[in-house]
């Protein structure tokens, strides 16, 4: 879960949201027998299902969210969950629905039915007046034949539903499967294209790799580099560590065997060292209040270059254009501009001038 603190405030939002969700749908599910005393109704059937499908939905959230931490998600796919995530979905809550209704449907027809007759008789009495005597009489019996029949035809219903979605769900996946082609087959590596590696300053690179469809064996090769350098992390997940400290230039290859019409994905890097050089340089005359330009050329290209004088103002020099430097002497005598990488400060150059009226 260290992932977790890489993510931005929507995404923790979103975590912490489906674990408090998920955390009051299951304390529902166990007090709410008590609510309703142990008896079954329509209401607590209907409160049941509805429950249990949030806990469901949001076990699914928290299972996005938590491949979204480890850099496992899918982005092609809703949820960000592997592909057919959605129809598997459509069938565990349909098979989850089935089994309560059928619990509910047994429970309800084991259940004995009271029925209470209420009787009454008058009499004559010795007075000449009438007395009248109220017998009541309960009756225990199973349930009614029409009941039965009704739950039959719901669960013979809700069953059929069940495998008709089941059948569909695997036999798409048969298809995905024995078709192989390209639309139903890709391969998204990250990173990817070309990047470049600063030796003595980056992290190891890590790359994750993700197959469609999710279980298709993928290969990469290496070339500029050693074999070793590479490690596995995870079954989508590789660690590579440039071997040496030497610039080269290294590419990861990455294909899909069973799927020859993919596209290879190549990752190029440049390793680099970090390096400076500027133009004019070394020892140099110049005029007071006359502008020297001096352009520094860095590598990596992206780095940034800042410029320090000594013994002159710091206002003298004026960055013109991004690492193109223009420096007008305020003073005589010798002056050393030295310039360095901001992210590399290993990496500096001198340019030293001897300044005259």
């Amino acid at each position: 879960m260290l992932g977790f603190w890489r993510l931005d405030l929507r995404w923790k939002v979103v975590g912490v949201a489906a674990i408090v969700l998920l955390a009051v749908s299951i304390v529902l599910l166990i007090v709410l027998p008590g609510i309703f005393g142990g008896e079954l109704s329509v209401i607590s059937l209907t409160l049941t299902l509805v429950i249990a499908v949030t806990a469901l939905l949001a076990t699914l959230v928290l299972s996005s969210w938590i491949l979204n931490c480890v850099g496992l998600s899918n982005p092609n796919e809703a949820l960000g969950l592997p592909t057919g995530s959605v129809r598997a979905i459509i069938a565990l809550a349909l098979i989850l629905i089935f089994a309560i209704m059928s619990v509910f449907m047994f429970l309800l027809l084991t259940e004995p039915q009271t029925t209470t007759t209420v009787t009454q008789q008058s009499f004559s009495n010795m007075t000449g007046g009438n007395s009248t005597f109220t017998n009541s009489t309960k009756i225990i019996s199973g349930s009614s034949a029409d009941m039965i029949d009704f739950s039959k035809q719901m669960l013979t219903t809700i069953s059929t539903l069940v495998v008709a979605i089941a059948a569909f769900y695997f036999g798409t996946r048969s298809v995905q499967v024995a078709k192989g082609s390209k639309e139903t087959a890709d391969l998204f590596v990250d990173p990817s294209g070309e990047k470049y590696w600063v030796i003595g300053h980056d992290e190891p690179i890590i790359i994750i790799v993700k197959p469609t469809p999710e279980d298709a064996a993928f290969t990469w090769k290496i070339s500029g580099d050693e074999y070793t350098s590479v490690s596995t992390l995870s079954p989508n997940r590789l660690k590579y560590t440039p071997a040496g400290k030497e610039p080269k230039q290294v590419t990861i290859t990455f294909a899909l065997p069973k799927y020859s019409d993919v596209e290879e994905k190549e990752l190029k890097l440049n390793i680099l060292s970090p390096a400076l050089s500027i133009d004019p340089h070394g020892k140099k005359e110049a005029k007071l209040g006359k502008a020297i330009t001096v352009k520094a050329t860095p590598t990596p290209k992206d780095a940034k270059v800042v410029c320090i004088v000594d013994k002159d103002k710091p206002e003298s020099v004026v960055e013109k254009k991004p690492n193109e430097f223009e420096y007008t002497p305020t003073v005589q005598g010798d002056v050393i501009l030295t310039y360095k990488l901001s992210k590399y400060p290993e990496a500096s150059k001198e340019l030293k001038l001897n300044v005259k009226k």
